[in-house]
């Protein structure tokens, strides 16, 4: 799968389930990703939306059901300390309606 349409398959999935960010980080835009990578995506929830495990969840699920691959999922609040610097260094927006 090229890159714009992963990235054209995630933007479909994730449309309107009340997101307004999703980033793409990882072995995928350090230019070292191989057949078997995963996919690693931030996404943010409109503040209005409530959402909880279940729904993030659903959203692994059916993005990976659709790209083939699987896929860890972050939200700005679940990023570790640790690695957010990393993770925010390499990231690119798939798209951003903040």
């Amino acid at each position: 799968m090229s890159d714009k349409t992963m990235r054209d398959t995630i933007g479909r999935v994730l449309n309107g389930r009340g997101i307004v960010f999703v980033g793409i980080f990882g072995s995928r835009t350090k230019g070292v990703a191989t057949e078997n990578s995963d996919i690693d995506l931030m996404i943010q929830f409109d503040k209005k939306k409530k959402y909880g495990l279940f729904d993030l969840g659903g959203i692994k699920m059916d993005l990976e059901k659709e790209l083939g691959k699987k896929v860890d999922l972050v939200t700005p609040f679940s990023l570790s300390p640790l690695l957010k610097d990393e993770i925010m260094k390499s990231m690119e927006s798939i798209y951003d309606y903040r």
